[in-house]
């Protein structure tokens, strides 16, 4: 009779799940959090804890070191040379200025081979350059190229062919039939999309603000762009022009908007994605379901992995930190992060 009763259990439990799903399916609108085949808890090594002082920008890998970006208000530089494996701190490049090699608001790194990309936000200009050669030549081993980003430019990503920025619809006063989303140029094209997976005009500004991901994968045929408030996650085929796959919406967004205009976050925000790393057969996300008001952290606790149809494949925990930026090794197993602990300060961590 006990089993009976069980087997009873188990067959309720997969007919709930089963209809929780198509009834998601049925309504594009509902937003349904992602259910992930496989959970397992990282281990935190940590590899530096005195030399990251504010919110990183980013971090990627690049032979034996780590790259991270981050401004330093005691050196004013913008970009860090890690040794990847004692975490030793090897040398500080790109300092406060406007004079060639210098920066002012850098917000993207980019690896491409052996080359590094980054953007200034502010002087709008592409700074290329090989690592080793910086090492060995300094402001000698770089390349500069102003660009004109659309308007309300959020995000821009870089590579050698490519260059795709992520813009949002403002809403002041002005004509919006101008404003373009995402842009993708190349040699031998140039392709626009301007389609929101939300339909309010305050969702079509805020959820986009606060540096939303954007992540391409290595043979440049496929894009993801996620939301910076909620966690609404697009796919994109841009092997031609910029095609929709599909739209996953997990967690509305939500925040405080008072006589027309961002008052910050309530009870109920939540900041899902921070930061993205791919490769051409899955997506790695910071993924956080909690209210941003009760993380400890100030930042996810999981990073997740999904696939190029959106299918949820795996999620990963840390204790004890929340994670700002990482990267991949995925014949090693291994995540390299920038951590956040509850009392405000910075890691560079191993995570495994």
């Amino acid at each position: 009779m006990e089993k009976e009763m069980s087997n009873k259990r188990r067959i309720y439990l997969y007919v709930f799940v089963l209809l929780f799903l198509m009834a998601c399916q049925r309504n594009q609108s509902d937003y349904c959090i992602p259910l992930f085949s496989t959970e397992k808890v990282l281990t935190v090594k940590i590899l530096n804890d005195s030399d990251i002082t504010r919110f990183s920008e980013r971090i990627v890998e690049y032979d034996q070191y780590l790259i991270v970006l981050e401004k330093d208000l005691l050196t004013r530089s913008s970009l860090h040379l890690f040794d990847k494996e004692s975490g030793e701190k090897l040398a500080d490049f790109f300092y406060e200025g406007r004079g060639p090699g210098e920066v002012v608001s850098l917000r993207e790194l980019w690896l491409e081979d052996n080359r590094l990309l980054l953007y200034d936000a502010m002087l709008k200009k592409i700074i290329q350059f090989n690592l080793d050669s910086l090492v060995r030549l300094g402001n000698n081993a770089i390349t500069e190229n102003r660009i004109t980003p659309p308007p309300f430019t959020v995000r821009v990503f870089l590579s050698d062919t490519l260059l795709i920025t992520l813009g949002l619809q403002h809403t002041s006063e002005h004509d919006i039939s101008k404003d373009i989303r995402i842009s993708l140029r190349s040699p031998n094209r140039y392709c626009t999309f301007n389609d929101y997976p939300v339909d309010k005009a305050e969702d079509k500004y805020i959820a986009y603000r606060d540096y939303p991901i954007i992540s391409v994968s290595p043979d440049k045929t496929k894009m993801a762009v996620g939301t910076a408030y909620g966690a609404i996650l697009e796919l994109f085929d841009i092997s031609e022009d910029i095609r929709l796959l599909s739209t996953h919406r997990y967690i509305q967004p939500d925040y405080i908007w008072e006589k027309g205009a961002y008052n910050g976050m309530n009870e109920k925000t939540v900041k899902c994605f921070r930061d993205a790393w791919s490769s051409n057969e899955q997506l790695y996300t910071t993924y956080e379901d909690i209210p941003a008001m009760q993380c400890l952290f100030k930042a996810p606790t999981n990073i997740a992995v999904f696939d190029w149809k959106g299918k949820a494949l795996k999620r990963f925990r840390i204790n004890e930190y929340g994670i700002l930026n990482f990267c991949v090794n995925e014949s090693e197993s291994v995540f390299y992060a920038v951590l956040i602990d509850k009392d405000g300060f910075y890691y560079l961590a191993e995570l495994r």
